[in-house]
């Protein structure tokens, strides 16, 4: 299953081990299965955590193919099956669950069915109706890779063009999924594939939802800090002043363009996404400086030879400022910037209206912003 959130480190944390059923204390959640093609083993059975996956145990497989586990779990709780490092599928478990799993050894997550969980079967209709957009975003991305490489600005821009169709389309059927359950692991796993960003409400429905049938799980407390970390960056909130210095060494303060409808645009001369998007960003401020519109470039680069001839090079003709920290930026910290291009679009009033604006997104967004005014 692809569309899932947790990260496999590479430290396990081991909790026991049994002869499944026959030696366990029995408890009232119970899963049972059957794996066609697999003659008598062992299989493993793991707890996907935030931020580990634990072992909860290997489990005998009779020469039939079929085994079964009594579960102690106090709360909806996120598990896998799996035989080798790329042969899984991954479910979920509540309180008093009676689940009954089948599946084809020789590749489980295509082949895998669970009855007696309701979280489960939300979690693979939210696959399916996800499967189509796999591929077709793996191919633009391949696309837009080559397009880079070569330094194909127009090919890259169509291609951006066309990931944001697609991602649109993704993202609205991603939506339409958790509103039909907000509080729902299923909902949890969804949500994940949402930017906070862009749909930062997705985020506080889910929390909200959640908190009624996981409130004191890790799941829970992590989605709950997450969304308190956006809060403080979501749309509406005021954008968070930056100080820095400019090429000429004087320093500028975001503050300094209040009144005026402001990118603020984190970029690097060595990141060539940010490079290839930068004649787009050229059109948009020639399109509406005039009218109002203003760029605060905030760099990530090292050295200022490479900072300032990235702006002489690409024609930057905005606001431009860095302490040339790279990563450890200061103002790429105030605004958690992770990676970049990473965009930020604040009104008049100085508070954040829009991010990760780019290509036909910014167009569009920025189309609206002027209309009104």
């Amino acid at each position: 299953m692809r569309l899932f959130f947790f990260a496999v480190i590479a430290a396990i944390t081991f909790t026991s081990c049994s002869d499944n059923a026959n030696n366990q204390v029995k408890t009232d959640t119970k899963i049972t299965g059957e794996l066609e093609n697999y003659k008598g083993g062992h299989v493993v059975f793991e707890r996907l955590e935030t931020q580990q996956v634990v072992l909860e145990d290997t489990l005998q497989v009779d020469e039939d193919g079929s085994f079964s586990y009594y579960v102690d779990c106090n709360a909806p709780s996120f598990y896998r099956i799996r035989l080798g490092q790329q042969n899984f599928f991954n479910f979920i478990i509540s309180p008093k669950d009676q689940i009954t799993l089948t599946a084809n050894a020789d590749n489980l997550d295509a082949t895998y069915l669970v009855q007696g969980s309701d979280e489960s079967a939300r979690l693979k209709e939210l696959n399916n109706r996800m499967a189509k957009f796999y591929s077709a975003i793996d191919s633009v991305r391949k696309v837009m890779q080559q397009y880079q490489a070569q330094g194909d600005v127009m090919g890259y821009q169509a291609a951006t063009q066309k990931q944001y169709q697609i991602s649109t389309e993704a993202t609205n059927v991603i939506k339409s999924f958790i509103d039909e359950k907000p509080g729902s692991m299923a909902s949890l796993a969804a949500v994940q594939n949402l930017n906070p960003d862009q749909d930062f409400a997705y985020f506080e429905k889910v929390e909200a939802g959640l908190k009624s049938i996981a409130g004191n799980s890790s799941y829970y407390l992590d989605l709950k800090a997450r969304v308190d970390a956006s809060r403080k960056l979501a749309i509406g909130a005021d954008a968070p002043d930056i100080a820095l210095e400019n090429p000429n060494g004087e320093i500028v303060k975001l503050s300094s363009l209040r009144g005026k409808v402001v990118l603020i645009d984190f970029w690097a001369s060595w990141c060539k996404p940010c490079r290839m998007e930068n004649p787009n960003v050229v059109k948009m401020y020639q399109k509406y400086q005039p009218k109002g519109f203003e760029i605060f470039g905030v760099s990530l680069d090292k050295t200022k030879d490479a900072w300032v001839g990235a702006i002489a090079q690409d024609q930057l003709t905005w606001t431009h400022v860095s302490d040339l920290k790279f990563w450890n930026s200061a103002g790429a910290k105030l605004y958690n910037v992770t990676s970049i291009p990473k965009t930020f679009l604040i009104d008049a009033e100085g508070k954040i209206i829009g991010k990760d604006l780019r290509g036909p997104a910014l167009e569009a967004k920025l189309d609206d912003v002027f209309a009104t005014l």
